[in-house]
């Protein structure tokens, strides 16, 4: 007990010595998170209604309060949701810390001045960006920052996502625009929008650009961006103007000029941005402003002169804070667990004497912070002693801590005072019963556990008189907790523990053990696998039990409860055996067994011929044998073997007692179709013929060919295809890949057959058709007398018929046959199919002429005679009678 005083006592006069005479130093504690500490007494939202992309401002309050004082490092963080984007930025809270806005956090870091003041209050301003809500969706989100104030609600609406609205028309030809962009809280970025629409220009563009007051602009930071029939391009401000594009003229550090050239700004738009710097002053300012006048004239259009102004909100993110200074001759005693300066110690009572032993004020207790604050010490030499603590601290109640009030100190002194938590011990005795200190371990292991949790093991022997002591134990957590504290004993075998307190008390026990196995079956879930086996169980090879094992039982067994050792300690070797299943192999592999199906059969099968017994069959064929789809046999089968084979002594079930599916193949025949069916091989003769022909026309080209026929193809006399001809496929025909043989293998006969032509006689020679052009024709005619009804005409007369000149026929005509006649029945064409001419002539008849017309035959009289008379005048001799008349002859 004296020990553990001097050392508490040698521990605060170390720490007196590391302050005494300090000026307020401030606690180098972990620092803390002030989220949802009490700091942020509110916060405002600009506005809460935004749309996807607007921005708004956010400024927060906050104040320290009784039982929540800032210390250095001591962080407040604010979580923005998703949907309220930060905007980059970093800024001081005056002179007592700083703030950094990111995407998701806020995050405040206070320095060492909130040390050295106290009712500390401030504000913070940054803006946030409405983002992350879909396309024409509104989405309402309540906030409060991850503090513990009240939450507030924005609404935003997603962007729109437009779907069949009217044209909108053209656009403007100019405007202009800025924003500050986030990450750069002193800078402004500004942009002039030229020709959108692309127009063709009468002249120039001239554009003025007047920035207002609270910035300046930024010359190097120039850029134009042309989009023309070249294509789309950003360049700097010498290139710009080396390519002739126009001039930028700079009239001060707010203001320019830029021309832009008719000849290349015409059918073109330009982009031209740039950026100007915040002055100390403008960052005070609600808005920027950016003046512009524009003069342009569109081709066929009047000039247009404009003017106007766009305003860019003050997006710079700040704040501030101010507080108060500890007053003059103040003590502050900080309570908190010794190697944890963060674990303070509340409710702890002290005393405050004078050097000369006269007591200062009462007592004085630290708050729920471990503070004690005692103000308006004169300067003078004190001590300190503490006089009462929680339970779980352990102090000295004799130990004095000095310090002094110097007149010259600015805040006062500060005693960070350490206390340890109280300490326990854990200690017991290790009994054995009913056993035989020869077989007994030499050393246990003994855990102790806090709360449930292993802290610590030790090992207890003989030498140890089988006694064990944890010591210096923490007997409280941190937060006053009491731990509870218990051992156990790592497993012993062969001994049942019981642990009493601390004290732990082994007893031998008789071991046993059991011996347990499954039952596999590798048979393919064999029909006649038995529905029960029996299992023996053998102790140093003697059988001593016996069980029955069923798919009721799921094929397992187990012998339980058997001795570990025999009388004299010696293990007992367990075996188990089944006893024979017929039609099985048994292998057994440490307790479980498996049977797998055994068991030999043959292949046999017949080779039989459809062929029709064809002269150009094989002598022999090869049979193989597959077991599992491989090939492991061959047979050679003949006429010899009657076409029979057969495979004997085959294995019947594989490794795992499925059955091997045995299959015959026979080696390929030329010419032949092998059907397998069980064992049995039929072989059918196979093969693939065409017919083919061509269609000859004997007709001499007549007019009136067809032009497509078609031909029938008969198998056995059915008509089995059938395929048009004509002359664009050259009037020939194929038909391929024909069965040659019936499923028999009997041999097909082929032939072919024209569907009827009219006109023509078809002949076929093998497959070659020929159609000849054939048909009856006749010819009659009329015999017409010109004779003026002669009475020496003739009674009759003859006609011949030439076919081809040549008479082949003779007919005589009369009055009988009313002067008509007709040859009937007459060949219309040769066997070429060439027309026959067919002609009619008459047989000559005296004193008449012939004249045919087609086959209208008119005679005519004819023969010779004269004409002669006198002229007689009756005109008394006159003397103007003509010498001479002329006579007409008429007939």
């Amino acid at each position: 007990m004296y020990l553990k005083r001097v050392t508490s006592i040698f521990s605060i006069i170390m720490i007196f010595m590391f302050t005494i005479g300090q000026s307020l130093l401030p606690i180098i504690a972990n620092a803390q998170e002030l989220n949802t500490a009490g700091l942020v007494d509110s916060f405002q939202i600009g506005k809460t209604n935004l749309q996807t992309t607007e921005r708004t401002k956010v400024t927060v309050n906050f104040s320290e309060k009784n039982g929540l004082r800032l210390k250095p490092g001591d962080k407040l963080t604010l979580t923005l949701p998703p949907e309220l984007k930060g905007l980059d930025r970093e800024f001081p809270l005056d002179d007592y810390g700083t703030c950094k806005v990111t995407a998701g956090t806020v995050v405040c870091t206070f320095n060492d001045r909130v040390s050295t003041h106290q009712n500390i209050k401030g504000y913070l301003n940054f803006y946030v960006e409405a983002a992350n809500v879909g396309t024409d969706q509104k989405k309402e989100i309540e906030t409060n920052f991850g503090t513990n104030v009240d939450k507030q609600s924005v609404t935003i609406t997603g962007p729109s996502g437009g779907g069949g609205g009217t044209d909108p028309g053209k656009g403007p030809f100019f405007y202009k625009t800025g924003d500050m962009n986030s990450g750069k809280d002193n800078e402004v970025r500004w942009f002039l929008n030229i020709n959108l629409n692309k127009e063709e220009l009468s002249r120039d563009i001239v554009v003025t650009d007047n920035l207002q007051e609270g910035q300046t602009l930024n010359k190097d930071s120039f850029y134009i961006i042309i989009d023309d029939d070249i294509g789309r391009r950003s360049l700097t401000l010498q290139e710009f103007e080396k390519q002739r594009y126009g001039t930028i003229t700079f009239t001060g550090d707010r203001s320019f000029k830029v021309v832009l050239y008719k000849d290349k700004a015409r059918l073109a738009s330009f982009s031209i941005g740039y950026t100007s710097t915040i002055t100390e002053a403008g960052k005070k300012q609600e808005f920027f402003k950016n003046d512009y006048t524009i003069d342009y004239q569109v081709l066929h259009k009047d000039p247009i002169s404009d003017s106007g102004s766009y305003p860019v909100e003050n997006m710079t993110a700040g704040g501030g804070a101010e507080g108060n200074e500890v007053p003059k001759g103040t003590l502050k005693i900080v309570k908190h667990i010794e190697g944890n300066k963060e674990k303070v110690i509340p409710n702890v009572s002290f005393k405050l004497y004078k050097e000369s032993g006269e007591q200062v004020g009462g007592e004085y207790k630290t708050n729920n912070e471990g503070i004690i604050e005692i103000p308006n010490l004169q300067p003078g030499k004190y001590y300190m002693q503490e006089v009462s603590a929680p339970d779980y601290v352990d102090f000295d109640p004799q130990a004095k801590v000095s310090f002094e009030v110097k007149s010259g100190d600015v805040n006062g002194v500060e005693l960070p005072i350490p206390n340890k938590v109280k300490t326990t011990s854990v200690l017991g005795t290790k009994t054995w019963k009913g056993d035989n200190a020869k077989d007994r371990p030499t050393m246990i292991k003994v855990d102790l556990l806090q709360n449930g949790k292993v802290i610590a093991t030790q090992e207890v022997a003989e030498a140890t008189g089988w006694k064990y002591e944890f010591k210096d134990l923490a007997a409280y957590d941190t937060d006053g907790n009491a731990y509870k504290y218990e051992v156990k004993e790592q497993p012993v075998d062969g001994y049942q523990t019981e642990v009493k307190g601390y004290d732990i008390t082994n007893t031998k026990v008789v071991q046993t053990t059991k011996v347990e196995g499954t039952k596999t079956w590798k048979d393919g879930n064999a029909t006649n696998r038995p529905v029960m086996i029996k299992v023996d169980l053998l102790q140093n090879g003697q059988v001593i039990a016996t069980q029955e094992v069923t798919e009721a039982t799921g094929w397992k067994y187990e012998f339980k409860d058997l001795v570990v050792n025999d009388a004299d300690g010696k293990a007992y070797k367990y075996e188990v055996k089944e006893q024979p299943v017929d039609g099985y192999q048994t292998e057994v592999k440490g307790y479980d067994i498996t049977n797998t199906k055994v068991g030999k059969t043959s292949v046999s099968g017949t080779k039989t011929w459809n062929d029709n017994n064809a002269s150009d069959r094989p002598e022999s064929i090869k049979v193989k044998l597959l077991q599992n789809g491989k090939e492991i046999d061959t047979k050679e089968v003949s006429k010899a073997t009657e076409w029979k084979y057969e495979f004997k002594d085959l294995v019947a079930y594989d490794e795992n007692g499925v059955a091997y599916k045995y299959e015959v193949k026979e080696q390929p025949v030329d010419g032949y179709e092998s059907k397998v069916k069980g064992y049995d091989i039929t072989n059918t003769k196979v093969g693939q013929t065409k017919v083919e022909g061509t269609k000859t026309w004997k007709d001499d080209n007549a007019k009136d060919r067809p032009k497509m026929i078609k031909v029938d193809l008969l198998q056995n006399d059915q008509v089995v295809a059938t395929q048009e001809v004509s002359e664009e496929t050259g009037w020939k025909y194929a038909f391929t890949d024909l069965a040659a043989y019936d499923a028999e293998g009997k041999a097909y006969k082929y032939e072919v057959k024209e569907q009827k032509v009219d006109g023509y006689q078809t002949e076929v020679k093998g497959y070659d058709i020929t159609n000849t052009k054939v048909s009856q024709t006749k010819v009659e005619g009329t015999k017409t007398w010109k004779d003026d009804n002669a009475k020496d005409r003739p009674k009759a007369m003859k006609v011949d018929l030439l076919q081809n000149g040549q008479v082949i026929a003779t007919q005589e005509v009369s009055k009988a046959t009313d002067w008509k006649y007709e040859f009937e029945d007459l060949a219309a064409y040769d066997a070429e199919g060439k027309a026959y001419k067919y002609e009619v002539k008459e047989q000559a008849v005296d004193g008449y002429q012939t004249e045919v017309h087609g086959y209208d035959i008119t005679n005519t009289k004819v023969g010779q005679t004269k004409v002669e008379g006198t002229k007689t005048w009756k005109d008394d001799n006159a003397k103007d009678r003509p010498k001479a008349i002329k006579v007409d002859l008429l007939q």
